[in-house]
């Protein structure tokens, strides 16, 4: 597809009248409203956290923005969420200067986790609105904490699913079995190398295993951490992926 438009990405700050349900996951606030009768009119009558009795202003920009891409040509969409941006280096060194520990920051991941449903809804309504609209929506979040809570032996998950599917050619496709280290970057300088970015003209620290580290820097994953998470999200490995994978989207004549 070729335009000339460029589409940029919308930032909304605001109070109740564009919040989409992030305050469901924050704590001992009673500024709620994902109970009835809010939501009577949004699909299925779902009361998300919306105040109102269907879509908000938030909700309305955003269609707004999906239909300009749509009227331009575009038919299949691959969207990636925020992966789980608590348990990031930068994150927990933060949280260990403000409270001592070096913990997942909760109030980044539950945004993180608020983003992802707020997407898959609206993802949802576009698809019932539009014909030949077709979607893969990858949840990041939830595969970020699978790879958190499984690091040692992530990379066998991925490996066995697709020699079960006997998708590739194994001797081709290198596989790393998983991470020594899902804490600390490997290039950074200050507490957990999350605090400096990897500039060689800041004297940073950098690992000498790299393949075994999650974080290559305060923010961003290893080369080894990108490659099994897109074989992973390409087929749908662990249903990271809805409601078809990347791979079945790619199929897919329009």
């Amino acid at each position: 597809m070729e335009a000339s438009t460029n589409c940029s990405s919308i930032y909304i700050f605001g109070d109740s009248t564009v919040d989409v349900g992030t305050n469901n996951y924050l704590e001992e606030t009673y500024a709620l409203a994902n109970f009835p009768y809010n939501g009577i009119d949004f699909p299925n009558s779902v009361p998300t956290g919306r105040f109102s009795n269907g879509f908000n202003l938030a909700d309305q920009l955003v269609f707004i923005k999906w239909q300009k891409l749509y009227d331009m040509g575009a038919r299949k969409f691959g969207i990636i969420t925020a992966g789980p941006l608590g348990c990031c280096p930068s994150m927990r060194a933060m949280n260990k200067s403000m409270t001592g520990e070096g913990g997942c920051l909760r109030p980044a991941n539950d945004l993180a986790r608020a983003f992802h449903k707020y997407v898959d809804d609206m993802l949802q309504i576009m698809s019932s609105r539009l014909p030949e609209f077709k979607y893969s929506l990858a949840n990041s979040y939830t595969m970020g904490k699978f790879i958190l809570s499984n690091h040692q032996s992530y990379g066998m998950y991925p490996l066995m699913f697709l020699q079960l599917l006997n998708c590739e050619n194994q001797k081709q496709n290198k596989f790393h079995v998983g991470f020594n280290d899902i804490v600390n970057a490997c290039c950074g300088s200050g507490n957990y190398n999350g605090e400096g970015f990897c500039d060689i003209e800041k004297d940073p620290i950098l690992c000498g295993d790299r393949e075994n580290h999650l974080f290559w820097d305060l923010y961003h994953l290893s080369q080894s951490a990108t490659n099994l998470s897109a074989k992973s999200l390409y087929y749908g490995f662990l249903n990271f992926v809805k409601p078809i994978t990347f791979k079945q989207l790619s199929e897919i004549q329009v």
